[in-house]
């Protein structure tokens, strides 16, 4: 079963056939006779036959001395095979791959197709990441074109490449004729999948194969072909027969069997119990927490650092109560007027709003809505003095009912003979000339609420106590007299946050605990940490309050507040967070997930490393020898995907030799030895054995060798 993303490639390679190797024209001259055997002789002698081994040169520079420039045809077929060379590659950028055959056009015979050709158009997206091995140009060229002069020369072309048997076993053939390391196997693999897509996988590893088969035989069983694509074929068949729709096809480059196949560990039982905690999307980690919150109210994000916890609690916040961002509720309101304006101006205009003419007992003032959101947001211990004391003191001079001596401006209120209070004529224009206005423009004001009216933000560090985080005592400059000062009852950020979604029960709100394992738990909750329970919030069965210590409140925890903590696991391991606070909560793992850097391909001359692949091959290495909770996160190489292609080189040398190998050393601090073997590419064979010697920072090419020889450790 072939995939059908790749058509392009299909439809290229087999332009390739017909007008190359049946036709003896050319690929992107179709019209002009180029691949004829007597060119590929002389190609051969000149290339093949008489390689430069000058270690100085790059590859074009020594095409350039070996065709030289008598013969141009031979500069054709080089551009031709250039272009079947990248078509695998994904780790090439489209524009470098059209670049660099195009940098042979002067010394082409023919006029060079232009850019706007739809020949080009199949270079856009190959079918795998092409590493080091890959780059050995010298012996993926020499495969190709030694290969295809056989077929013209020896073979009857049309029937050897409708029967795959012989075709591969003419290509196996001619792979064994090369001497010492063989560096073309991936070409191999690639000209096999590019001409038979039905029963070859996109895969240029021989290794890689060798794995899944490995891994997936199970699935087959009964005797193994030699053929380990035979075999691959089988296995193939096999899970695509277990698919819901075996129509779809399986990449097994993707999770979730890239885990399975690719992990380590050879226990693989061990790898299908933990395929769940594998890499997974972030689309899918918000529907994990979404499903979450149907059933409780407490999660915490836990995993390495780097994997974008903090991120994934934002963003499933803000679209959490994305719904509610609408015209503001009254509630809401009112919470901004309470707010902004004192005690003795928010009973002006309260009055004044429930009737300006109207006499009122100090009880009755106390039950109108804008004094009732004063004390649900601000609550203190005696609100009926508070008020009482703020008629007093704002009583107008020539009062005959009020007798006291300490009267501050502005004069709004009086009483009558019944302890009755009411606006005065001066108080009534105070409220029109300074309150009122405001009042109306709030009410009126039909913006929409932001997130931040229901999220709530706090970072956990050492030094938080539960007077911050609850209630405590602070010290207040007193409104009416500058020059004194009274201890308060002060709300805490979570009170607030509770006070807030008490007053707006219909609505959800979240409160975010950044890094919650870095805060002494029992000192910052107190009491409250048996009130977030699920079932212990108000309204709800078993429904617990508690009298806070402070202000001798009765507070519950409304059950409309949503919790999510974030915690690195290197920072400290979840075995140690309080036993209290995990009972409370639900735990979600987050793991580092390569998919989110597959496309981010970083080059440096004729060198390429696919991010992914180098995330990948380090986590195995660290879970291996120490453990998962130690693995790098993908944000760290989302950084270098975030830059345009002319930067990226020099955002992955800053974010590897200043926040990746710095905490790798961290997490080795004191076992040198282990951090060398880590990074075995990093250390040349005489430093090897110096563990003094720190993991070099390396730079530019030197980086990008480093980092291939990572993924692509030597066998």
């Amino acid at each position: 079963m072939r995939s059908n993303e790749f058509d392009h490639l299909y439809n290229a390679f087999n332009l390739f056939i017909e007008r190359c190797v049946k036709n003896d024209s050319s690929l992107l001259w179709p019209n002009e006779t180029i691949w004829t055997i007597q060119n590929l002789q002389l190609l051969k002698q000149r290339f093949i036959e008489a390689p430069n081994v000058n270690p100085e040169l790059s590859f074009e520079e020594k095409l350039i001395k070996q065709l030289g420039s008598d013969q141009p045809v031979l500069w054709n077929i080089i551009a031709d095979t250039y272009f079947v060379y990248y078509l695998p590659s994904s780790s090439v950028r489209y524009d470098t791959k059209i670049n660099k055959i195009r940098q042979f056009s002067d010394r082409i015979l023919y006029q060079f197709p232009e850019e706007n050709d739809p020949i080009w158009t199949s270079l856009e997206k190959g079918f795998c990441n092409t590493g080091s091995r890959y780059n050995q140009k010298f012996r993926q060229f020499w495969l190709l074109i030694d290969f295809i002069l056989s077929l013209k020369r020896e073979h009857d072309i049309k029937i050897i490449v409708e029967d795959k048997i012989q075709f591969q076993s003419l290509l196996d053939k001619k792979l064994t004729e090369f001497k010492g390391t063989d560096r073309a196997s991936d070409m191999r693999h690639a000209i096999l999948y590019l001409t038979y897509p039905d029963y070859y996988d996109p895969i240029i590893s021989s290794g890689d194969k060798e794995k899944i088969v490995n891994v997936f035989w199970n699935k087959v069983g009964g005797q193994k072909p030699n053929d380990i694509d035979e075999a691959l074929f089988q296995v193939r068949d096999a899970i695509q027969a277990e698919q819901k729709n075996p129509e779809i096809y399986v990449h097994l480059y993707k999770s979730p069997y890239v885990e399975l196949w690719r992990t380590p560990t050879p226990d693989v039982q061990k790898k299908e119990s933990t395929i769940q905690d594998a890499s997974v999307t972030i689309e899918g980690n918000m529907l994990i927490l979404e499903k979450a919150f149907k059933f409780t109210r407490n999660v915490i994000l836990y995993g390495p650092p780097g994997t974008g916890k903090t991120y994934l609690a934002r963003r499933f916040a803000e679209e959490f109560i994305q719904d509610q961002l609408q015209v503001r509720s009254q509630q809401l309101i009112y919470e901004e007027i309470v707010s902004s304006i004192t005690v003795h101006e928010l009973i002006a205009l309260a009055m004044y709003c429930e009737d300006r003419d109207k006499k009122y007992t100090v009880l009755e003032i106390r039950q109108l809505g804008f004094l009732q959101a004063r004390f649900r947001y601000f609550p203190i211990q005696n609100e009926r003095e508070t008020i009482w004391g703020s008629l007093q003191r704002h009583s107008t001079p020539e009062s005959i009912t009020v007798n006291v001596a300490d009267r501050s401006d502005p004069a709004l209120f009086d009483k009558n003979e019944d302890s009755k209070w009411y606006l005065t004529k001066a108080g009534i224009e105070y409220v029109e000339q300074n309150l009122y206005l405001y009042y109306q423009e709030t009410q009126s004001d039909q913006r929409e609420t932001s997130e931040e009216d229901y999220i709530t933000w706090v970072t956990f560090h050492q030094s938080l106590s539960y007077e911050e985080f609850i209630e405590g005592l602070r010290p207040i400059n007193n409104s009416e007299n500058k020059e004194t000062i009274s201890i308060k009852v002060i709300p805490g950020i979570f009170k607030r946050a509770c006070l807030r979604a008490s007053a707006n029960p219909d609505q959800k709100f979240v409160f975010v605990i950044d890094e919650i394992n870095r805060g002494n738990i029992s000192r910052v909750f107190g009491e409250l940490i048996t009130l977030i329970e699920d079932d212990k919030r108000a309204d709800q069965d078993n429904q617990v309050s508690v009298v806070l210590p402070y202000s001798n409140e009765v507070f519950k925890v409304p059950p409309n507040l949503y919790l999510i903590g974030t915690m690195n696991t290197a920072d400290r391991s979840i075995a140690l967070i309080d036993a209290a606070l995990r009972r409370r909560f639900a735990f979600l793992e987050i793991l580092p997930d390569e998919n989110l850097v597959s496309d981010c391909i970083v080059e440096y001359g004729e060198l390429a490393i696919n991010l992914r692949d180098v995330l990948f091959a380090l986590n195995c290495r660290i879970t291996e020898m120490l453990d998962r909770d130690h693995q790098i996160g993908h944000s760290y190489f989302q950084k270098v995907q975030s830059y345009d292609n002319e930067f990226q080189m020099d955002a992955l040398e800053f974010v590897w030799n200043s926040q990746i190998l710095p905490l790798l050393e961290e997490y080795f601090y004191g076992q040198p030895e282990q951090l060398r073997e880590l990074l075995s590419s990093f250390v040349s064979t005489e430093d090897s054995k110096d563990t003094t010697m720190q993991i070099p920072r390396l730079e530019g090419e030197d980086l990008i060798s480093a980092l291939n020889g990572l993924v692509n450790p030597p066998q």
